[in-house]
This record gives C-alpha cells, sequence and structure tokens, in this order.
C-alpha cells in the first residue's frame, strides 16, 4: 500500500465532513463520520441527484428555448401590421369595450398611442398599459419617438 493510498481515506472523511458542516462552529461541534463506505454512498447519492438535477435544467432551457422561438415568430407575424387608429376608430372601441379615450395617449403626426399596441393582430391590441414600452422591447422592437 502506497502513502497516498493510506491517507486518501482520511481525506475523504475530512473533505466530506467540511463540506456537510460549510460553519466552522458548527464544523467543531459535530462528530466525525469514519464510515468511509457510507461516505462514499451519500456522496455518490448527492452526485447522482445533482446529475438529474442539472439535466433537469438543461432539459427545462432547451424546451423554453424552443417555445420562446414560437413565441416570438408568433409576436413578430402579430406585430407585422400596425395601422394608425383614427379618432372614429378610438371612439367606436372606447364604447365597445367600457373605455375612456382620456386613458390614450397619442402621437399626434402617426396616430399611434405611446401606451397601447396598435397592432390588430396582437392579444393587447387598444389596452392601455403604463408599462408599453416593455411590451415591444421584449422582442427588438421599438416604438416611434414622434
Amino acid at each position: 500500500m502506497c502513502i497516498r493510498d493510506r491517507y486518501m481515506g482520511k481525506y475523504i472523511i475530512y473533505l466530506y465532513h467540511g463540506y456537510m458542516y460549510s460553519n466552522s462552529y458548527e464544523r467543531n461541534l459535530k462528530e466525525v463520520n469514519t464510515n468511509i463506505p457510507s461516505i462514499v454512498e451519500k456522496v455518490s447519492g448527492q452526485l447522482v441527484s445533482q446529475f438529474f438535477e442539472n439535466k433537469r435544467k438543461e432539459q427545462f432551457e432547451e424546451l423554453w428555448q424552443s417555445i420562446y422561438e414560437v413565441y416570438k415568430k408568433e409576436v413578430t407575424i402579430n406585430h407585422m401590421k400596425i395601422l394608425p387608429v383614427s379618432q372614429k376608430q378610438l371612439q367606436e372601441y372606447c364604447q365597445n369595450n367600457q373605455k375612456n379615450e382620456s386613458e390614450y395617449f397619442r402621437i399626434e403626426c402617426s396616430l399611434l398611442f405611446r401606451n397601447a399596441c396598435c397592432a390588430q393582430n396582437c392579444p393587447f391590441y387598444l389596452q392601455t398599459r403604463n408599462d408599453f414600452a416593455q411590451h415591444i422591447q421584449d422582442f427588438n422592437l421599438q416604438a416611434p419617438s414622434y
């Protein structure tokens, strides 16, 4: 038996003890587990558990990316046709949806709104939003500033 093998068990014991009790006060109070097979079993179980947790995160990330790509494509398609809204159209919309016209902040030269989406296919069409800039910013779109 070489020197390395003779001391490897002690290293494993103390490394595991340090891992289990990162607080030095607690580490000094707790009894050191010297049962190497028990330590190996626990560490193996933790490694397997961590492996599956990492796999789950990877799979979630892959799923999220595929869903996000579909969502981004859908949002882009929904925002391809943005038309100005006339005063008459706004009045009709407000009457049909129990909205107040004063809630809308119109950009006069473009007849678009600073706080509502004018894309007719958007699920948020003409819904006033305080975070309207965020509504389109997520997709690298920009609201006109004029």
